[in-house]
């Protein structure tokens, strides 16, 4: 299809701008655009590797939206004829080949022999599951599907049903194999340095793969065993400082919460770097002049007055450092008042506190009294919760007439009177 008649000005190196005129007859001129970038790809005018052009100069170049441009790039990822990589733009798949009167042969690769008839499930589902990441990592969640996937493993699209389910079940082994990527070491080291770890190495993550965040939901948690770890080991790290159960739990989840929320823009800058081809930076600096005509209006003056001040840069990492330090600040505090006079004991001086109780609840008993082995001692008092699990028992006669004893076992009340 073609939309032009007159000739494009001259591209920049690496990327091939379409003509300037657009067909004004088009019904759908974000379809139309995608024709013409397809076209292009199949007859080998643009190779595999090669830069198409940005949503930014197409809008320039047909005379269109933005919305529209990035409508016809979607479209493209969709089909899987073009890819975004990270610092260049958008550019035409290697997969992508031009169209030939009879299609080559293309060499089998790796991910595709495992998703074979033959091959063993859990290979078959950890090749699917690669593939999958590598498609979300290069162009987002949202152009995940079941057929993009098989497209790329040269297989049917209904054969990956046999391994999966659907694609949130998808979406959960993704996520459980990202987290497997950083396994966490075994502690050794205080709990404030095991905390700043996990949060990390869950960043450290996130960045690597910005459509993870997205699918940690807290209110309706995914199953990835390697992700639960993380909350597992925060929960190791604070056991034993005088924080009772309840707040240990509040504490791990918002940690994990917080790094969490933190990376959850990251998936959307990335798409937008896709789509307009320009980085967070440059777009700020296309804002700065309605920015600077907004504080000016005096709505906003401490804003106004700190953002002219030296010194002052912030980033998505500068926020997310910031953040963790003050988070563990906060629990810092929380540990120092729970261990100070009049606040919750810590749990291993409650454990020890137990045992005390214990032995003055033997000593106190005048009879002789020894660690029967196979005889459990059962109690109805509740202060003395530790002794069932003793098996310390009354060898006495009076004990073993008392009314609660009942062949190898007898009641601990027999052992409380004051006389012999």
């Amino acid at each position: 299809m073609q939309f032009l008649s007159s000739p494009a000005p001259s591209p920049r190196p690496g990327s091939r701008l379409l003509p300037a005129r657009r067909n004004r007859n088009c019904p759908r001129p974000y379809a139309c655009i995608a024709a013409e970038i397809r076209r292009r790809i199949d007859t080998g005018e643009l190779h595999p590797g090669e830069r198409v052009p940005s949503t930014r100069q197409i809008a320039l170049r047909w005379g269109v939206a933005i919305a529209t441009a990035t409508k016809a790039l979607s479209a493209l990822r969709q089909e899987g004829l073009v890819r975004a990589v990270p610092g260049v733009g958008t550019v035409v798949s290697p997969s992508s080949a031009p169209v030939r009167p009879v299609r080559p042969v293309r060499p089998v690769r790796a991910a595709a022999r495992t998703v074979g008839a033959d091959a063993p499930d859990e290979a078959v589902r950890a090749g699917i599951v690669r593939a999958a990441i590598r498609i979300a990592d290069a162009e987002g969640l949202t152009a995940l599907t079941m057929r993009r996937i098989a497209t790329k493993l040269d297989v049917a699209t209904m054969s990956l049903y046999r391994h999966v389910q659907n694609k949130d079940e998808l979406v959960a082994l993704m996520a459980d194999a990202a987290f497997a990527e950083e396994p966490l070491p075994e502690p050794r080291e205080g709990w404030r340095a095991q905390l700043e770890h996990c949060a990390r190495t869950q960043w450290k993550l996130y960045r690597a793969h910005p459509w993870l965040a997205r699918t940690m939901s807290l209110s309706r948690p995914v199953l990835a065993p390697n992700g639960m770890l993380h909350i597992d080991r925060a929960l190791r790290a604070l056991d034993l400082l005088g924080l009772d159960d309840n707040t240990m739990l509040h504490t791990a989840i918002t940690l994990f919460g917080y790094v969490r929320g933190t990376a959850a823009d990251l998936e959307t800058e990335e798409q937008a770097n896709r789509d307009t081809g320009i980085s967070g930076e440059e777009w700020l600096e296309t804002q700065e002049e309605a920015m600077n005509a907004l504080l000016a209006g005096g709505s906003l003056p401490a804003f106004a007055a700190i953002r002219q001040r030296p010194g002052v840069d912030i980033s998505v990492q500068s926020l997310f450092e910031y953040g963790l330090g003050r988070l563990l600040d906060g629990v810092a505090l929380l540990i120092t008042n729970s261990q100070a006079p009049g606040g919750a004991p810590p749990r291993k001086a409650v454990r020890t506190e137990r045992m005390r109780n214990l032995h003055r609840h033997v000593h106190s008993c005048p009879m002789e009294m020894n660690l029967l082995s196979g005889v459990q001692a059962e109690t109805t008092d509740p202060d003395r919760p530790a002794l069932k699990a003793t098996g310390l028992v009354c060898r006495s006669p009076r004990a073993a007439r008392h009314p609660g004893a009942t062949g190898g076992q007898i009641n601990i009340e027999g052992c409380s009177g004051s006389g012999g």
